[in-house]
């Protein structure tokens, strides 16, 4: 497969509610809710097998630390990517976007994959501001952080992360 055929096949991982006005664009209509679909992405380059994000954990611990969630017949990623015919273990690259509770959850399903992450997310993800205590998980309210113990490979700009997938 040339990087011409390379596929990238979008995965659900469920929905999580939000507040329009306060929580998702800090104006507007403050008390009506929304549902957020929480999206990460397979890569097929043909010589590669990428994640992008690894997407929502269970809608119970979603729902009991975060926001409602529901799955409605959503799974999780790595059980997606074997309904799709991959086993989570032939990832060989997890690139996260960002390194919230719902962009990261199950990334140690996939083991056997070099994680990649920016320089300045990092420093975010371990030192949060007390805003994003909840969004990253952070140990200063009893959390502990899907990426706690994980080693990332570190990049900053823009960076080839494969032949023919750069991030920037």
């Amino acid at each position: 497969m040339s990087i011409e055929e390379t596929r990238i096949y979008p995965i659900n991982t469920g929905w999580c509610e939000a507040d329009h006005g306060t929580y998702m664009f800090l104006k507007g209509e403050g008390g009506k809710k929304v549902d957020i679909t929480v999206m990460c992405y397979y890569v097929d380059t043909g010589e590669h097998k990428i994640m992008v994000d690894t997407g929502l954990p269970g809608a119970e611990r979603a729902t009991k630390y975060h926001h409602a969630c529901e799955k409605r017949g959503c799974l999780q990623s790595p059980d997606a990517l074997r309904e799709m015919g991959v086993d989570p273990e032939e990832i060989d690259v997890c690139i996260f976007t960002h390194l919230h509770w719902d962009h990261c959850s199950n990334m140690k399903a996939f083991e056997n994959a070099r994680y990649v992450a920016t320089a300045e997310e990092l420093r975010w993800a371990h030192n949060p501001l007390p805003p994003y205590y909840r969004s990253y998980e952070s140990p200063s309210i009893g959390l502990e952080a899907p990426f706690v113990g994980c080693h990332f490979e570190v990049v900053e700009g823009e960076a080839e992360i494969v032949p023919g997938v750069s991030v920037f």
